[in-house]
């Protein structure tokens, strides 16, 4: 992960006292330092803390069609406060829902904590939900913005896009390839099947890289897909000659 820069924390506790926390800046220092540290962890190898800067840049560049920029980088912090690792992906049929549970109550207790008023901590549990869904209602401008700085890092070169590939797939090294290849297709597929997948008016400018990256990774994904289940069917037929040539076959093995 990368170090923090005192901006950073700075800009946290800004963010916290214009959307109304009345923790002191002690208080409100500590839960940002907090966050810091699990945007940090060791396994996270690409949403991590370099990953929250990106997208804390991403808003400030598209937040002039934003009401409440500040609602929106808080979010931003609290969205990461738990990995969606490998076994939420496996138990909840490759969603991010079991994750994004557990981000959304902490986010509300600490917030509520922090003073934040009631008002603003259910918007902050709304926009979390929206980031993990990849997509933002048609009226919710603010939510748009949100969404699309996450999604900004699809708009890259080819050679950064294929570091976020790689980045990926260790951060879920606990997946087989086969159930890491069929997940990340099922979201590339809902994000190419989008009509446009960026929502705000200023985030439409990384539309066509971002799609051209999809579509490539999408092939590539395709491609590994059709080779792993040949190689698993390839592997069922050896178990099955070498269990035809065995001499004696006792009546009660497992079934």
């Amino acid at each position: 992960g990368a170090q923090a820069p005192q901006w950073l924390l700075t800009s946290f506790v800004d963010a916290m006292q214009q959307i109304g926390a009345t923790a002191t800046d002690a208080e409100l220092e500590h839960e940002g330092a907090d966050l810091i540290q699990r945007w940090n962890a060791p396994e996270r190898q690409l949403h991590n803390l370099r990953r929250l800067m990106n997208t804390l840049t991403h808003i400030d560049e598209i937040a002039s069609s934003a009401h409440d920029p500040d609602i929106l980088r808080v979010a931003a912090w609290y969205y990461g406060a738990f990995l969606n690792k490998a076994l939420e992906i496996k138990l909840g049929g490759f969603q991010a829902n079991f994750a994004a549970t557990r981000c959304i109550d902490h986010a509300h207790n600490r917030l509520t904590n922090l003073g934040v008023p009631d008002e603003v901590v259910v918007r902050i549990d709304e926009l979390i939900a929206f980031v993990t869904r990849h997509r933002a209602p048609r009226t919710d401008f603010d939510a748009q913005v949100l969404v699309d700085a996450d999604l900004a890092g699809l708009s890259v070169s080819p050679q950064e896009y294929k570091k976020i590939r790689c980045a990926l797939r260790a951060e879920l090294s606990e997946l087989d390839d086969l159930q890491f290849v069929k997940a990340r297709m099922a979201l590339v597929k809902k994000l190419l099947s989008y009509e446009t997948i960026y929502q705000s008016p200023l985030g439409s400018t990384w539309e066509d890289t971002a799609r051209a990256n999809l579509e490539v990774e999408l092939t590539r994904l395709e491609r590994e897909k059709a080779q792993l289940c040949q190689a698993a069917q390839t592997e069922d037929t050896d178990d099955t000659d070498d269990a035809d040539d065995t001499d004696e076959v006792v009546e009660d093995s497992t079934t």
